[in-house]
C-alpha cells in the first residue's frame, strides 16, 4: 500500500477554473435585486369586471350633481338651509 501513490487533487476554485474555463474573479460586486417586495404583499388593486365598471356613480339627490357628496353634505343645501331657501324636487311634496 505504500507504493500506491494518491493522485493530489486541486482545490475546488482551480478544478472549476480548469472544468469550465473561466477564472473566478477577485473582486465581486453584487448589488441588491430591485423590485423585491415582502412576502405575502400583493398588488392592493382588485380587477373590475365589465359590469361592475358599467354601473353609474350614485349623485347627491339634492342638487343632482357631483359623486363626491351625498344629501347629507351637500354644499348647496348648507347655504339653502341657511338661508332658509329650500328646492322643490319634482315627485316630492314639501
Amino acid at each position: 500500500m505504500d507504493d500506491v501513490i494518491m493522485n493530489e487533487r486541486p482545490n475546488k476554485s482551480t478544478d472549476f477554473e480548469n472544468r469550465l474555463g473561466v477564472s473566478i474573479p477577485a473582486d465581486v460586486h453584487i448589488q441588491n435585486p430591485s423590485g423585491i417586495r415582502n412576502k405575502g404583499s400583493g398588488t392592493k388593486k382588485r380587477i373590475k369586471g365589465a359590469q361592475e365598471i358599467a354601473v353609474e356613480k350614485s349623485r347627491c339627490k339634492y342638487c343632482r350633481k357631483g359623486n363626491d357628496h351625498d344629501k347629507r353634505n351637500c354644499p348647496i343645501r348648507k347655504e339653502d338651509e341657511k338661508n332658509n331657501t329650500f328646492k322643490q324636487h319634482p315627485g316630492k311634496k314639501h
